[in-house]
């Protein structure tokens, strides 16, 4: 009878924590775990371009990107409606970074000047990770992140709401009101690693980088950020899933 009942409290989690993942992968238009290469896994299966070094280094989920100030990644804008004219974007990845350094991690521009942009998210030598959606108007969702340890970076668009939000390890740090509904339209790359080419390069590593065309809910940050982006587990391995069944036991 013991090993039915803990049988059946498995299953329930397995369950519980299928449902959710399907919940969050809606929306889902770009997933890179950064596990030996950089393959989209989402299903728009976006073809991202290098430019630069290609090397990985151990990451917060299996493998990770490792940056060195001269590379980024451009992820072509194929498809109307993905990266960007939409009402609500999240932006997540795990960061890793050993300086405090301007740079961009993710960038979409609208021209190709440095700005304005439809969106960015970085971190800055004042110490402080920046989030915002359309024309720079010096107006941002900011928040302090952690040097030399991995933190879990998210920065969510709610047209609906009116607001820029920006959570570090699953916290709300800072909300930002915003006078645009809808995402601004742009033909250029997304860029990874920079603000643009040439220009502000992030140094460090990232992991686990996923971008929505909707603007995600608390749980649904935390339940990503506990590695359960995709119903099959992101690096392969089973302690995410159980990490995943562990945090669901802790709401």
């Amino acid at each position: 009878m013991k090993y039915l009942l803990v049988f059946l409290i498995i299953i329930m989690n397995l369950a519980l924590l299928l449902s959710e993942v399907l919940a969050v992968e809606s929306g889902l238009v770009l997933y890179l775990p950064f596990d030996g290469n950089l393959k989209d896994a989402s299903k728009e299966k976006n073809q991202c371009e290098l430019r630069g070094r290609e090397s990985y280094t151990k990451g917060k989920f299996g493998d990770a990107f490792d940056f060195d100030g001269a590379t980024h990644i451009e992820v072509p804008d194929t498809k109307k409606g993905i990266f960007d004219g939409t009402s609500g974007l999240t932006i997540e990845v795990w960061v890793k970074q050993d300086t405090h350094h301007d740079n961009g991690i993710v960038v979409k521009l609208t021209s190709g000047n440095f700005w304005p942009c439809s969106y960015n998210l970085e971190t800055w030598s004042d110490q402080l990770a920046y989030f915002d959606v359309g024309p720079d108007a010096g107006s941002y969702a900011t928040a302090k992140y952690p040097l030399k340890e991995w933190y879990f970076l998210v920065g969510v668009f709610d047209g609906e709401k009116g607001e820029d939000r920006i959570y570090v390890n699953g916290k709300l740090e800072n909300t930002n009101p915003r006078d645009i509904k809808v995402v601004p339209d742009g033909d250029l790359p997304v860029y990874i690693g920079c603000v643009a080419p040439a220009q502000y390069y992030f140094i460090g590593a990232l992991d686990n980088l996923a971008i929505y065309n909707r603007a995600l809910t608390i749980d649904e940050i935390r339940s990503d950020m506990n590695g359960t982006i995709l119903s099959v587990d992101n690096s392969g391995k089973l302690s995410t899933t159980w990490a995943a069944i562990k945090y669901q036991n802790a709401k």
